[in-house]
């Protein structure tokens, strides 16, 4: 038994003597010194001569390695080769590229309201006005009228007599000035943003507004011509926008991710204001929320505007 483990330690200690030796000779190579030469072809004569060791040789490659690394990392960092890899687009450039294309939405807009108005202008000016008879119009039967002058522009002696007395009637009634003053008129509000009504107005709840919810990216339209009294962010509505319109009616968008307008800036109707972005949560639709006052009093906005 004792023979048995002695010799078992005898042939470890060999073995461990061994692997000592070949890491010895491992470091040995690594400490020798080479010499590298470059003589001259016709005289043979030593044009260079370096004597290095191993590790030097290692050092040396460990130092071009990270000289490497730290200068592409300046590359990268303070020159335009970081834009070309991916996820470093420029901000700014996403910026001024988000805010053209809201501007072009926003021209878009006003040039086919132009077109339309001019279209009909020139319908109504030719006089090729039609008049569409509806299924209950052609049902009913409609008393014969005498043919009266229907061309624009023109007016029948009646109606030129009743014109002058008026004005000499009311040339110095300071009532109907203060009429139409432009307060006193109720303007004409079009549709904030394309999309699905999620909740109505609930006076008895204190709801004032409603949520029109639709897709991402979708830009929020001014309802009528105004001057933006209030543009910034609040914790509970994120970024808002109120318009002052004639006639004392304020209208109010809520929970945009994007302003175009800032105070005091005048909005024709149909003109982008802001913008919805894309959602971070997944399956969830971006959603405006848009309130009616006059007066300071809350109205419906369903009983001003077709959704």
């Amino acid at each position: 038994m004792f023979v048995s483990s002695h010799a078992f330690m005898l042939r470890f200690q060999a073995i461990l003597n061994r692997i000592w030796l070949r890491i010895k000779a491992f470091f040995n190579a690594f400490r020798f010194k080479y010499r590298l030469l470059i003589v001259s072809e016709s005289t043979l004569e030593e044009v260079v001569s370096v004597k290095r060791s191993g590790f030097s040789f290692v050092w040396y490659l460990l130092g071009l390695v990270v000289a490497i690394f730290i200068i592409t990392s300046l590359l990268i960092n303070f020159t335009s080769l970081r834009h070309v890899l991916p996820g470093n687009e420029d901000a700014l450039l996403k910026s001024q590229v988000e805010k053209q294309m809201l501007k072009a939405d926003s021209l878009q807009r006003r040039f086919n309201a132009n077109q339309r108005y001019l279209t009909n202008l020139q319908t109504i000016l030719n006089g090729n006005v039609s008049v569409q008879k509806n299924s209950v119009e052609q049902r009913t039967p409609t008393p014969k009228m005498n043919p009266v002058n229907v061309k624009i522009g023109q007016k029948s002696e009646r109606e030129k007599v009743f014109d002058d007395q008026f004005e000499q009637n009311e040339q110095f009634n300071l009532n109907m000035l203060t009429n139409r003053s432009n307060h006193n008129l109720i303007p004409v509000f079009s549709n904030p943003m394309a999309g699905v009504i999620l909740q109505h107005v609930d006076f008895s709840r204190g709801v004032f507004d409603i949520t029109i919810a639709s897709m991402s990216n979708r830009t929020v339209a001014a309802v009528s011509d105004g001057v933006v009294v209030f543009a910034g962010f609040t914790p509970d509505s994120r970024y808002v926008i109120i318009i002052q319109h004639n006639g004392s009616f304020l209208s109010i968008y809520k929970n945009m991710d994007y302003l175009l307008k800032t105070v005091g800036d005048r909005i024709h109707a149909g003109e982008v204001i802001g913008m919805l972005q894309k959602s971070t949560k997944p399956n969830e639709k971006e959603f405006l929320r848009f309130e009616l006052w006059k007066n300071g009093i809350p109205l419906n906005p369903e009983d001003y505007i077709v959704f």
